[in-house]
């Protein structure tokens, strides 16, 4: 059988470790997710996309202040059509 790149991964009793959770860290530094840029001084429009709480969300409402889930939506990194 060919290599995929899913067979290392371990099952759902295979307990995390360092190494794991160091390689999903570097993934979320390298796509940039690591960073939270919602501002609660920010005027953000429909449309607009931020980074927060490790997912890409953009608005669907026009929005400032505290962050509101229901004013946005996440934006999948990949889609499979």
């Amino acid at each position: 059988m060919a290599n995929t790149p899913y067979q290392d991964l371990p099952s759902t009793t295979t307990p995390i470790t360092a190494e794991s959770l160091n390689r999903i860290y570097k993934g979320m530094i390298a796509l940039g997710l690591d960073q939270d840029t919602y501002s609660t001084s920010t005027n953000y429009a429909v449309g607009d996309m931020v980074i927060h709480d490790y997912r890409i969300w953009e608005c669907t409402t026009a929005c400032t202040g505290t962050w509101d889930e229901t004013k946005w939506q996440v934006v999948p990194i990949i889609v499979n059509s």
